[in-house]
């Protein structure tokens, strides 16, 4: 029965819990509503735990009651069994005696009985009558006593529940107070002996209370134990389950949050990797992989030293040093790494110390962003700051910021003012000496204004050239270039610009406007201004109007004889020399190489003859008064006269063109002349050759030429050639010539040029142009190795190959700075032996007989 009812109450609480249970682990969904429905399902199997649980307590308690009932109505029925009815009858009858033993023998059963069963403090046989109980006889005396209703005390509830589970024949009722002691608690069993319908007789004994209820209140307590027990089961299994479902929900955020993170860390644009000591070993995200433009693999196997750029290891390399000391727990640093190309990229750089439990080989977290666009654009932003500041100092002006009022007050200016205006820069601020207005040229003032109140409204840029005013009192040209400054509502608050000196680019557009207009060699005008002039003066009021051509002869014949720069000295000097005798209205101009043209308004014919012929005859005493070394100068004029509408100026030009080419033929031999004879005076003062050794060639060869039957005009060309073969000597720079030693290379290449000079000047004058071709072949060898041009043998001509043996023979015998002359016989050895290679066999061979010759005329003369 205990085992049942313990099976019976265990199998429902359990029964609820793994319903409960599966129920809750069917919904454990890991979601907002499946969290409210696990609790509700949470809180109904706590619930149905409790209920059953207090049912099981209840039933529990119940059935050991029923159960106790039973165990003391069957010892109730025992001891009525062992009663003797006859003693029982004999205890009433007449006979005192009797009467006396029989209650003895039964008092004494009840005796025994009361201390033979547990519990049993007390029994007595009663005479029952309605409410009035009559002892009979006892376990402890012989006297009777009336035992009364139940006492006042004691609880109702638990007789209430005896009195309702009475046993057949026998009544349990209690807790009364003992009827023996009169303060002990116990229950009453009363079992009838002898019925009758008069009386009715009952054994009645007394059970300890405690008795009683131990044996209920310890299973009663057993059940609480149990369901207690599996209260805190169904408790823990719910927390478990929430436990789960909590870690579930944990592992899912986890999982999402890895997920999540995953997706940050590789798409990350900052580079994320795990470093031990001073390598690479995990984690390294693809932004560090194209950042460094290396692979995981490759940065595992790459030093961090080795990654970094060379000029930023020392001041990362103290702070590593403190980081390995635990001086630091991280660090930050701007720092370049190198890519494998060798480029180099900025990076900002963090390292945090990170350690975990069983991975000892991680010892810190790296960090790298890529900051190579903002270093870039930070070194063009400090570049730019610093070409704005280079530019604002160095400025031919200044920078400023100014209010718009009558003063142009001041509240900023750059460097540049000190140089612009004498002024320092606080001297303008506020008008502290001087306003800016005051700088600006009179003149200048109004309009300025003026300008700056037009362009204010239709807000556009400024732009103006004016004058100031120095404070050392200079005019300077300035250009502003300025802008309004607005507020929000449209209102000027300021205006802002520069303002650069505009005095050197003044002076330059000057400069370029003289050079448009004049020669650059002379000064004088040029053609295009000439041209212009033209035009503006063929008026009436100009007429008469004369224009004057003037051209230097003998020009190409002085640049070849003297060079470039002669040439150009003596158009200069000629420059000058008509440049006096114009007026303040009339037009010089230098119109072409060796031309020069004039605009004489106002000016008639007759006029002009005389000017031309005052000209010619100051130019007569001037060459009479310069110097021998000196060149002549000589020039052919033409003129013509416009009086009148109806002539072209065109038709002047080419009358006064045609005049002056006249004149220019009729001085053309006398002009040469006089410059071939400057020529040779000045190549004789310059170098070694000297008058004597030209006439002395002239008559050895002349002596030579007669030998192969010349006639007089080549005698007379040969003499002239001997005397100016070397004339092109006199382009030849002094240094070379004179030089005492053996010329080098360089100057032997200068010198062997001076038979093409004196062929161009003898080409350049009349007179010398059937010289020309000698002059040029007067170094040329028999066997082709002579200069210029290589000829060979008869190509030869034989007025050159005469000069050449004379020449020789005469440079050998004479002395020089550098050594002694040989002597005659020596030299004439020398022709000797080089005839056929350097000299005409022939004209070698009868050079003896042509010398004896010249010797002896020689002692004649002498």
């Amino acid at each position: 029965m205990y085992n049942a009812y313990i099976h019976v109450g265990m199998h429902d609480v359990a029964l609820a819990c793994v319903v409960g249970i599966i129920i809750m682990s069917f919904s454990s969904k890991p979601s907002r509503k499946g969290n409210i429905i696990q609790k509700l399902l949470a809180a109904v199997c706590v619930m149905v735990v409790l209920v059953a649980g207090i049912a099981y307590i209840l039933r529990t308690k119940d059935d050991y009651i029923l159960k106790t009932n039973r165990m003391l109505s069957e010892q109730s029925r025992v001891a009525v069994s062992f009663i003797s009815l006859s003693d029982f009858r004999d205890m009433f009858s007449q006979d005192e005696n009797i009467s006396n033993r029989a209650r003895a023998r039964l008092e004494s059963e009840l005796y025994y009985f009361s201390n033979s069963m547990d519990g049993v403090g007390y029994a007595y046989v009663a005479e029952i009558v309605g409410d009035n109980h009559t002892v009979m006889a006892d376990s402890i005396s012989d006297n009777s006593f009336e035992v009364i209703g139940r006492p006042d005390g004691l609880g109702t509830a638990d007789a209430a529940i005896i009195d309702n589970m009475q046993m057949p024949q026998s009544l349990i009722e209690g807790p009364f107070i003992s009827a023996m002691s009169g303060s002990d608690a116990v229950i009453r069993v009363t079992t009838p002996i002898v019925d009758n319908s008069e009386s009715s007789h009952y054994l009645v004994y007394e059970y300890d209370s405690e008795a009683y209820y131990s044996e209920i209140n310890q299973h009663v307590f057993h059940a609480i134990v149990i369901v207690a027990s599996v209260l805190i089961l169904v408790l823990c299994l719910i927390w478990f389950i929430f436990k789960n479902i909590e870690l579930a929900e944990r592992n899912q955020k986890i999982k999402a949050r890895e997920k999540l993170f995953r997706a940050i860390f590789r798409r990350a644009p900052v580079g994320v990797a795990l470093m031990y000591e001073n390598r690479i070993v995990a984690g390294v995200n693809p932004a560090f992989e194209s950042i460094l433009n290396r692979t995981e693999a490759e940065l595992k196997e790459v030093a961090w030293e080795d990654l970094t750029f060379v000029d930023d290891y020392e001041a990362e390399n103290e702070l590593i040093e403190k980081f390995r000391s635990r001086e630091l727990d991280d660090y930050e640093i701007e720092k370049r790494f190198v890519r494998p190309d060798g480029d180099a990229v900025w990076c900002i750089v963090r390292i945090i110390r990170f350690e975990l439990k069983g991975r000892e080989d991680i010892s810190h977290l790296c960090m790298i962003q890529n900051i190579d666009q903002r270093k870039k654009a930070e070194k063009a932003f400090k570049e730019s700051e610093r070409s704005k500041s280079v530019l604002l100092s160095h400025l031919p002006g200044m920078a400023y910021r100014c209010a718009n009022d009558i003063e142009w007050t001041m509240n900023f200016v750059s460097d540049g003012c000190r140089e612009l205006t004498g002024f320092q820069a606080s001297e303008l601020i506020d008008n502290q000496s001087v306003a800016f207005n005051d700088l600006i040229a009179v003149e200048y003032q109004d309009s300025i204004r003026k300008e700056w109140e037009r362009i204010l409204q239709i807000r556009a840029p400024f732009h103006a050239e004016y004058e100031i005013v120095t404070k050392q009192g200079a005019r300077k040209w300035v250009l502003e270039m300025g802008q309004g400054v607005y507020d929000e509502s449209g209102k000027v608050i300021a205006l802002e610009g520069i303002i650069i000196d505009m005095t050197a680019r003044k002076k330059q557009e000057e400069r370029i406007r003289y050079l448009n207009d004049h020669d650059f060699l002379t000064g004088l005008y040029n053609r295009q201004f000439f041209e212009k002039e033209k035009m503006r003066m063929d008026k009436l009021k100009y007429m008469p109007i004369t224009f004057m051509l003037c051209d230097i002869n003998g020009l190409r014949l002085i640049n070849d004889a003297f060079g470039q720069n002669i040439g150009d000295a003596i158009i200069i000097e000629t420059a000058r020399f008509l440049e006096q005798y114009c007026s303040e209205n009339d037009v010089i101009a230098r119109t072409g190489g060796n031309e020069f043209s004039m605009l004489l308004p106002n000016t008639s014919a007759e006029d002009a003859y005389s000017l031309c012929t005052k000209i010619q005859s100051n130019i007569e005493m001037r060459n009479q008064t310069v110097g021998e070394m000196a060149i002549d100068m000589s020039v052919s004029i033409g003129y013509s006269t416009k009086v009148s509408h109806a002539s072209s100026f065109s038709d002047v030009v080419r009358e006064a063109t045609e005049y002056m080419y006249k004149r220019k033929l009729l001085n053309r031999k006398s002009s040469h002349s006089a410059i071939v004879s400057s020529i040779m005076t000045t190549l004789y003062e310059r170098s070694q050759e000297t008058e004597n050794h030209a006439i002395r060639l002239a008559e050895i060869s002349k002596a030579i030429a007669r030998r192969f039957d010349l006639n007089q005009s080549n005698l007379d060309d040969l003499e002239l050639f001997a005397m100016l073969h070397d004339i092109g000597k006199v382009g030849i720079d002094d240094r070379i010539l004179n030089k005492p030693g053996k010329l080098d290379d360089e100057e032997w290449t200068i010198m062997k040029k001076h038979p093409e000079i004196g062929y161009r000047i003898a080409m350049s004058t009349p007179d010398l142009e059937r010289i020309a071709e000698y002059i040029l072949s007067h170094h040329e060898r028999w066997d082709g190795h002579g200069y210029p041009r290589g000829l060979k043998g008869e190509e030869i001509p034989l007025p050159a190959r005469i000069l050449a043996v004379a020449d020789t023979y005469d440079a050998m015998t004479e002395d020089r700075v550098y050594r002694k002359g040989m002597s005659r016989e020596i030299a004439i050895e020398e022709i000797l032996r080089n005839r056929g290679t350097q000299f005409d066999p022939d004209v070698a061979d009868l050079f003896v007989e042509a010398l004896q010759e010249y010797e002896q005329s020689q002692r004649e003369t002498s």
